[in-house]
């Protein structure tokens, strides 16, 4: 559909005019770019005016132009764009999910920070966000250099690739960043689902021989779960409030605070049930690119009612 894209386009601008009366392609920054092309095309096919759409999607027009003419360097960091490529090829119809993925090869700047295959972080992405959030609470991480990198499996192929279609992918590697000197001294439990077994450690390693091989953190996305020091430390509580990206992040977390983790759309629930638990500090953490379109993120507004607020 690119391709096709690519060459309606010329033949477009060398009959000398565009899709619509009085509007121009605009040349893309590299020879390269047919994302932009292709969005283009599509929009003045459809009779739409950037500002229009703008408002729609509560993207400011001067990023849509930006997509649009490959301007990247005009665009806000990767998970910000990246769920404005998305949202915005969603709503012209086209295959979001392969868009994005090739507009994410196109912006990366080299660092292995988000699977090819997946729209999760990688275990370097996790680090940088997990590092991001420490300073936040003002307290300072440990360094890249404190952990040894493993990889565990270079067989991945995540949710991008399933519903991308495109099967000639090669696999992503899978790595987990251990902390120098530090045993497995931690497990992770999941109360709220009592038939699924203990986890000695962050990572179920069991997981990595099925297809949904990110079900290895923390045993893949779950209603409710907690991870705890095994000799019963006391230390800070930090409830984080997510979706799947949080599977990623909360081993490091868990290097400072005992996690208890609820799944956004269903933490009222589980309160209601079973109570809120005591805990010294709230994350909420949200994929971007599911951010602008979902609803659940509004039901945290009741939750400061769980603990007397």
């Amino acid at each position: 559909m690119i391709k096709e894209a690519e060459a309606e386009r010329k033949k477009q601008n060398a009959a000398g005019s565009g899709a619509a009366a009085g509007t121009m392609m605009p040349e893309p920054a590299e020879d390269t770019d047919r994302i932009g092309n292709l969005l283009c095309h599509e929009r003045l096919k459809k009779g739409l005016e950037l500002e229009d759409i703008s408002q729609v999607l509560c993207i400011r027009r001067v990023y849509l132009e930006a997509i649009e003419s490959g301007n990247y360097v005009e665009l806000p960091p990767l998970p910000y764009s990246a769920g404005f490529v998305n949202s915005y090829a969603k709503y012209l119809g086209l295959n979001n999910t392969r868009i994005t993925q090739l507009f994410r090869e196109k912006y990366d700047d080299g660092e292995y920070v988000y699977y090819r295959t997946d729209h999760h972080w990688t275990a370097l992405g996790a680090y940088y966000a997990y590092a991001e959030v420490m300073r936040s609470f003002g307290q300072e991480p440990y360094a890249i250099g404190d952990f040894e990198r493993v990889t565990v499996s270079d067989s991945f192929l995540g949710t991008t690739y399933s519903k991308a279609g495109y099967k000639d992918i090669t696999p992503d590697s899978m790595e987990i960043m251990q902390l120098r000197g530090q045993p497995s001294a931690f497990v992770t439990e999941r109360p709220y689902d009592k038939e699924l077994p203990v986890i000695d450690g962050f990572y179920d390693y069991d997981a990595l021989k099925s297809k949904n091989k990110y079900a290895f953190y923390l045993g893949g996305t779950t209603k409710y779960l907690t991870v705890s020091r095994k000799d019963g430390e006391k230390r800070e509580k930090l409830m984080i409030v997510g979706d799947s990206f949080a599977l990623s992040l909360a081993p490091y977390l868990a290097l400072h605070y005992d996690i208890e983790f609820v799944r956004l759309g269903d933490w009222s629930d589980v309160f209601a049930a079973n109570g809120a638990p005591d805990c010294d500090r709230v994350l909420v953490v949200w994929n971007f690119e599911n951010l602008i379109t979902t609803t659940d993120l509004s039901r945290t507004r009741s939750l400061p009612k769980f603990y007397g607020a």
